[in-house]
């Protein structure tokens, strides 16, 4: 969760190797892959596009670096060449990594149960107990929790406890589990037991919209200073956070003006990701923009998404 000290310092690590030119191929190659993640994580899609394909160029049968390929084409909006090198990439290697990408392609194509039958392909080729594995599961939580399934989702994130004691995103979904059954003091206290293992802003958001149900605005107020200076010390150390700012002043903020001007600094770097996209038709229903909103909302449908703000920004947009 120090992404402050630690992106710098992997990026410093993987520059030594990529300019190194006594350096054998091999490193090089492993080192653009690894800087690839880490650009990935920074949300800096381009770059990390550009170093996956250089990787490529070196190994064209590296799971690993097309699944770079994968994650960077589906962020910047090129859904046809992320299924195509999905394809190439479950063909070479079928692990929890292909498995994994393939259900996160079926999910944005609208396909929920094959999203979900690929994702227990996933688990199952996880070893329990181990990061990747349990980051599986959580997917496949969430994708219940997002449909409205709780108690799935529930019984998913306890059963990443059983074999991964104190994974704090999981007791943080089961914080989120609680707050949607209106349990906001068990929401609490699970949310401050994530905090506690991993400092992580979404935990932050997540017990900020808590005490703001709880029109507790001295803690509310508090905890809002601590995520800002969260994201600043994010984005000192090259962190793309425009969505993250986007949503919290829409969502916790109702500041739809300065929500809207973070959303499109994005869709300016990504005008055809869905996902920039269906917040930005969000933000503009919030405004009270109808035309607005319909552009943005078709721009989010073109992959046939099910996600289930789309049905409820159409079912707003239709009333009269």
């Amino acid at each position: 969760g120090e992404h402050g000290h630690y992106y710098p310092a992997a990026l410093k690590l993987t520059n030594a190797v990529i300019e190194n030119e006594k350096g054998n191929t091999d490193f090089k190659f492993r080192a653009l892959v690894t800087k690839a993640g880490v650009k990935l994580s920074l949300h800096d899609f381009k770059e990390a596009q550009e170093l996956g394909m250089q990787a490529v160029a070196i190994n064209s049968k590296n799971a690993q670096a097309l699944g770079v390929l994968v994650d960077a084409h589906v962020e910047m909006g090129e859904y046809d060449k992320a299924i195509a090198i999905g394809d190439r990439m479950a063909a070479i290697k079928p692990d929890l990594r292909s498995y994994s990408r393939i259900s996160y392609l079926r999910e944005i194509n609208g396909d929920i149960p094959g999203a979900m039958d690929a994702l227990v392909l996933a688990v199952k080729s996880g070893y329990p107990g181990y990061e990747e594995t349990a980051w599986a599961m959580l997917t496949l939580g969430d994708i219940y929790k997002q449909h409205g399934d709780l108690d799935n989702a529930k019984k998913i994130y306890e059963e990443i406890i059983q074999t991964r004691e104190n994974y704090p995103f999981a007791i943080s979904g089961l914080g989120d589990i609680a707050y949607e059954k209106g349990n906001l003091d068990e929401a609490m206290k699970l949310q401050n037991e994530a905090i506690e293992i991993i400092p992580e802003v979404g935990f932050y958001i997540s017990k900020a919209q808590i005490l703001k149900d709880q029109e507790n605005e001295t803690a509310y107020d508090n905890i809002m200073k601590e995520i800002f200076e969260m994201l600043k010390d994010d984005e000192q150390s090259g962190h793309n956070m425009n969505l993250e700012y986007a949503d919290i002043y829409l969502n916790l903020k109702d500041d739809n003006e300065k929500a809207l001007k973070y959303a499109m600094k994005e869709y300016d770097k990504r005008p055809k990701n869905i996902d920039v996209n269906r917040l930005l038709a969000t933000i503009y229903v919030a405004k009270e923009d109808k035309e607005l909103a319909k552009q943005h909302l078709d721009k989010a449908k073109v992959t046939n998404s099910t996600h289930p703000d789309i049905a409820r920004i159409e079912s707003i947009l239709s009333a009269e």
